[in-house]
């Protein structure tokens, strides 16, 4: 018979611990890291943008509360105010008068003892320094006429309009009527539209189209001018254009949060920078 030998168990030779590490970990761990930055580099732009139109939010939200209470310390909560008692009252930044039927400017006259109407409605956070001259600081600025310091100046950017409807026209003593305050981020335009209800939306005209992002932005408010009845601020649900390929002639709908509300074929008043709009119950002196 042949010799078998036994089996030998052998040890496995010792690890040795490497120093320092590969080519291949450091490119990848490289790699690793340009993709992180790089990712939080996307972000940046829409943070910022977003912390910028979350403070703008802010700002406008104390205005429309300070807003009322101006209003009506002021003494222009008042039967007063109105030029056409048959109409809604509007005074203030923005809101249109002329070529509107639904609406009248405020009796200026009276408004004029309430208020310093070159600048009221104004948001005056965002005050102006001159610049700094040979080191020194920047120092304050005044705004003046004829040479006479009137007040602090200030960056004219977030204002409000504000709008009285009375409940059961004519507006009277003692009567109730609805206050609001519409929050602009700037002094921007406004354009009237025509719609149209199809299928439980609304349609602009195809020579509106345009206007879609200005004017119809989802959460902004749009202010309806039925035949009958008083103004009233519709929020738009949502708004979208179809046809925009080319096969078909686009076509752009717009839909409310209330609606019920706008009625069949309303006229309604768009505003480009409007940012919220309150509404409070009120009693006329």
């Amino acid at each position: 018979m042949p010799d078998i030998k036994p089996v030998v168990a052998h040890e496995a030779p010792p690890r040795h611990t490497r120093a320092g590490l590969s080519l291949l970990e450091v490119l990848i761990s490289c790699g690793i890291l340009v993709i992180g930055l790089s990712s939080v580099a996307a972000i940046l732009p829409a943070s910022s943008s977003r912390l910028a139109e979350a403070a703008l939010e802010d700002r406008c939200g104390v205005l429309a509360a300070n807003a009322f209470a101006d209003v009506v310390n002021r003494g222009l909560v008042t039967s007063a105010i109105f030029a056409d008692p048959a109409k809604p009252v509007v005074f203030g930044r923005v809101l249109p008068t002329s070529g509107i039927s639904g609406v009248a400017a405020a009796n200026a006259t009276k408004l004029a003892l309430h208020v310093d109407t070159a600048r009221a409605f104004w948001l005056e956070d965002e005050v102006l320094f001159s610049p700094a001259v040979s080191g020194s600081v920047p120092s304050n600025t005044f705004r003046s006429v004829a040479g006479t310091v009137l007040f602090r100046d200030f960056r004219e950017a977030v204002c409000y309009g504000v709008m009285i409807s009375p409940s059961t026209p004519p507006a009277a003593p003692g009567g109730s009527a609805l206050l609001s305050v519409a929050i602009f981020r700037k002094l921007g335009q406004a354009r009237q539209f025509a719609l149209t209800s199809q299928g439980g939306a609304y349609k602009l005209a195809a020579a509106d189209t345009d206007f879609l992002k200005m004017y119809f932005k989802p959460c902004t408010y749009v202010l309806a001018m039925p035949t009958g009845g008083q103004p009233r601020w519709l929020r738009v649900a949502s708004s979208w254009k179809t046809g925009a390929g080319g096969t078909t002639t686009p076509e752009t709908f717009v839909t409310f949060t209330d609606t019920g509300a706008a009625g069949g074929s309303p006229t309604v008043i768009g505003f480009d920078g409007l940012v919220r709009v309150a509404e409070y119950p009120v009693t006329l002196n």
